[in-house]
């Protein structure tokens, strides 16, 4: 049956899938002298990273410039139902000489025509498919120049940054998706919405379809942690960031007997069980550059914060830390 379903799929799929891999992504850290950068593999279980980078100071006792680190880090497994990012940078301003920068970003895009297939179910009886999905994450930007000077000064940033996107679209077209993002600069104003501005609560995109069909997947995540740094006055600035997210997804029919079914994973998708805070916690990353930052249980109201994991990026200057 899932051999049959797997050659159905991918003549549906067509031209998209000969275009467009169903999975893309990389993991970069960057520097003021480049980036290196990894590529995903168009696979559904796999890790990537971490990718680690450091610019060292310029050797130069009278202009020794900026010294940073970065990174960033991926895994995912379709079967399991969790994407997990994290990245982050690091760095000090030692005195006179170039700006510093540092980056650390993860990206996971997966786009795939699934397959509604059944056993029992007569091929053609209209269904409901649904896409469930909740978040956990951690992010910090830590800077030691009042945010007065930050805003004042287009050569002090320091950023951390989360997107996921969601969506299902049927074959006549129609769709249902959402955006959820957060933004954090130091000294600007932050953008907070969706699963980000209430982590505890779960999200859905829901579309018609009927069984033989297939239904198109989206699920988009990024995470960056950005810092840019450069003597101010008297100042040698440090600073440090982090940005970690959990993705966990799970796709149903709301008609019993009926499973979504993935080339890709050769299997069906994970289900909504996947879609639990435990299953969230249980995939957190960790890297070694970055600003310290721990991830709240998603969805638990714990007593004197009783839930809190230790998260990503444990080491940071100790410039940063003070």
């Amino acid at each position: 049956m899932r051999a049959i379903a797997a050659a159905v799929l991918l003549l549906a799929a067509g031209a998209a899938s000969a275009q467009l891999p169903p999975v893309t992504g990389f993991v970069i850290a960057r520097d003021i002298g480049g980036e290196t950068e990894l590529t995903i593999a168009n696979a559904a279980v796999q890790t990537l990273g971490p990718l680690l980078d450091e610019s060292t100071p310029s050797g130069d006792p009278e202009l020794p410039g900026v010294h940073t680190a970065q990174g960033a880090v991926l895994a995912m497994d379709l079967g399991a139902g969790f994407i997990a990012l994290a990245a982050g940078s690091e760095g000090e301003v030692l005195g006179l000489g170039l700006r510093g920068l540092g980056r650390g970003s993860a990206r996971v895009a997966y786009l795939e025509n699934v397959l509604v297939q059944s056993a029992s179910v007569p091929s053609g009886t209209p269904v409901t498919i649904r896409l469930r999905y909740r978040i956990a994450f951690g992010r910090e930007c830590l800077h030691d120049l009042d945010p007065a000077v930050l805003a004042s000064s287009n050569l002090q940033e320091c950023i951390s940054d989360l997107e996921l996107r969601a969506s299902l679209r049927n074959e006549s077209g129609v769709s249902d998706s959402a955006t959820h993002y957060h933004y954090v600069p130091v000294g600007f104003a932050e953008t907070v919405t969706g699963l980000f501005a209430d982590p505890t609560g779960t999200a859905q995109a829901s579309v018609a379809a009927e069984v033989g069909e297939t239904v198109r997947v989206d699920l988009f995540a990024d995470a960056a942690g950005h810092l840019e740094l450069a003597i101010h006055g008297e100042t040698l600035p440090t600073g440090a960031t982090a940005a970690s997210l959990v993705v966990v997804f799970g796709i149903e029919s709301d008609t019993p007997g009926v499973e979504i079914y993935s080339p890709l994973l050769g299997d069906v998708l994970s289900d909504f069980s996947a879609v639990t805070p435990a299953n969230a916690l249980a995939h957190v990353l960790s890297l070694g550059v970055g600003a310290p930052v721990t991830v709240p249980e998603p969805g638990a109201a714990l007593a004197a914060m009783a839930g809190l994991v230790a998260l990503v990026c444990q080491r940071a200057s100790s410039n940063a830390r003070a």
